[in-house]
């Protein structure tokens, strides 16, 4: 009877949890993913804050060089006025939607001399574990947290399906006690596998675990009738296709278009208007729409979740590097939403499947319980 009353404590026993990512970024997706993470946790009662740590080269701040700015020419000037224009909204979600810690770091040295005390300590998701063809950033894999604390990773990306060998040494060491392994994508199980001979496991975003955003956006109002277009920076050619894509959409369906883009600097004009949403109205943007146009992985999520009639574009040319959104949209049965440039003069838009919602529903439901057993797991095992 007392073992029974012990593992009863254990299973409902309450932490205070921090979580290191990408929640500082003016970026829609990296900001939504923490919240979402976040409001998980929540949800079985524990108390949950964002590890507040910010690279110094990722402040967002103005370049100093005046002159310079200037010489960029005028489309990244006012790319560069609409990220100030962003910055703000999102310091005021992060404010009121992500619980911050009370302690601010700028470094690996700060996070270890004053290391944040938590039951446990998650790294994820996001591309935290990117090392863009330099480095590891080595805090987001929690080497400053103190030997024997709990320690483990939700939804960890490295962006790309494939490391150079270089890395291997780092990754081993940078993975040491880590009582849990998940990662968003399945490239990234087999690159812990080969390059640290760690098992880890494929989990969905945290953006998926989370229902219902309407929470967020309730009280907004949008358009009646609009094509949204959701898209990152890419490549030129990437870039003017792109573009053929949302006339073409825009013309046959005959809507207006309203475009959004977080990124500080935007080598293209928009297309239709432009809007400069919260996160929270973000979500109601493509919640509302009649239609989604993104190469944005986040945007592809939101549309899937908010059942919207949407494609998604490429974003990058490289081999691969487009997995994320592609298994998104395989998991789902949606690969018709992929449409690549050589395919727009052909497309209709009645050619796209109906949403198969009974299987969209199981696959939701399956993906969610084996994430949410994951995260079971790891609090509730015991840290030696």
């Amino acid at each position: 009877m007392e073992d029974c009353r012990q593992n009863l404590e254990k299973e409902v026993s309450l932490m205070k949890i921090g979580i290191m990512t990408y929640h500082f970024c003016s970026n829609y997706g990296a900001v939504l993913q923490a919240y979402a993470l976040k409001r998980f946790l929540e949800a079985r009662g524990h108390h949950v804050e964002m590890v507040d740590y910010r690279p110094p080269n990722d402040s967002g701040a103005l370049g100093h060089n005046l002159r310079l700015l200037l010489q960029e020419g005028y489309i990244r000037l006012m790319n560069r006025y609409s990220s100030f224009r962003l910055n703000g909204k999102f310091a005021d979600f992060r404010r009121t939607n992500l619980s911050l810690s009370s302690m601010h770091y700028n470094s690996l040295e700060e996070l270890k001399r004053a290391c944040p005390e938590y039951d446990a300590y998650i790294c994820g998701s996001d591309q935290i574990w990117n090392p863009h063809g330099q480095q590891f950033h080595e805090p987001y894999f929690l080497t400053f947290v103190p030997e024997g604390r709990r320690k483990f990773s939700y939804a960890a990306s490295f962006g790309t399906p494939v490391l150079e060998e270089r890395f291997r040494a780092p990754l081993q060491k940078y993975l040491q006690g880590f009582s849990g392994i998940s990662v968003r994508e399945n490239s990234g199980v087999d690159l812990v596998r080969d390059f640290a001979g760690k098992h880890s496991i494929q989990v969905i975003d945290p953006t998926l675990l989370h229902d219902d955003y309407s929470e967020l956006y309730k009280n907004k109002h949008y358009p009646a009738n609009y094509l949204l277009v959701y898209r990152l920076q890419q490549s030129a050619p990437l870039t003017r296709n792109l573009t053929r894509l949302i006339r073409h959409v825009a013309l046959e369906l005959n809507l207006p278009v309203y475009s959004i883009s977080p990124q500080r600097f935007r080598f293209f004009l928009e297309t239709g208007k432009t809007v400069y949403p919260t996160p929270a109205e973000w979500c109601g943007w493509i919640a509302n729409a009649s239609f989604v146009i993104t190469n944005s992985f986040h945007g592809s999520v939101f549309s899937i979740l908010n059942r919207r009639p949407f494609l998604s574009f490429p974003r990058v040319a490289r081999d691969g590097q487009n997995d994320r959104i592609t298994d998104l949209l395989h998991d789902f049965s949606l690969d018709d939403r992929y449409i690549l440039p050589e395919e727009i003069d052909s497309f209709r838009i009645d050619t796209l499947a109906a949403y198969q919602e009974n299987l969209i529903r199981e696959r939701l439901s399956a993906q969610r319980h084996k994430a949410a057993e994951y995260l079971q797991n790891q609090l509730e095992m015991d840290v030696k």
